[in-house]
């Protein structure tokens, strides 16, 4: 069991670096390159990679702060903890096909590239982004180790999990595409305020 799970992160990990590398324009990113950054030994990281050793808390701890990555999703392949949008207070302006489109578009005009590297047709992709057809669960899954974004906004627009050049881009991309509703005053004549991240 213990060897399923470490190649299952191995494979989240490796999917999380190439996705770091298209952020910050580097598609092919290297292990040794990545572990660099992490401030790793090139053999220890590829270790990781393989399945072969688990990475210490300082070392997960690294890996969150360098591409923004959720530990919720790279350690147990699930969303963050966090269960509705409501419990942070924030409202999400944009649908889910909205959030597909925004972030393909962030690195790629061409659907085509994103349908050939994802295995589905480019009117798939399309009517993924139209709200035409609902994305898999496991496309989902795909789609958010391949874009640095996580489950989490992917599925309920929580700006939560993201890289943190993906969440500059996205809101200087799509200003409001978050609506803090501001807490309820005590007072019956005070309405909550909205304001747009």
């Amino acid at each position: 069991m213990r060897t399923v799970v470490l190649a299952e992160f191995a494979q989240r990990l490796a999917a999380v670096r190439l996705a770091y590398g298209v952020v910050t324009g580097r598609p092919r990113l290297s292990r040794g390159q990545f572990a660099s950054e992490l401030y790793l030994e090139k053999n220890t990281y590829r270790r990781y990679e393989r399945g072969e050793m688990e990475p210490s808390l300082l070392t997960l701890g690294a890996i969150r702060r360098l591409t923004g990555i959720s530990l919720d999703y790279l350690i147990a392949a699930e969303d963050q903890g966090i269960a509705q949008p409501s419990e942070l207070g924030i409202e999400c302006t944009a649908t889910f096909a909205e959030r597909i489109r925004w972030v393909r578009e962030l690195f790629t005009d061409d659907a085509s590239e994103v349908a050939e590297a994802m295995e589905v047709t480019t009117e798939t992709i399309r009517r993924w982004e139209d709200g035409r057809e609902p994305m898999p669960d496991k496309k989902q899954e795909e789609f958010a180790a391949r874009f640095s974004i996580s489950l989490a906004f992917l599925r309920q627009g929580l700006p939560v999990g993201l890289a943190p050049a993906v969440l500059a881009q996205l809101r200087a991309a799509h200003p409001g595409l978050w609506r803090v509703q501001a807490a309820v005053h005590i007072g019956k004549d005070k309405a909550p305020d909205t304001t747009a991240l």
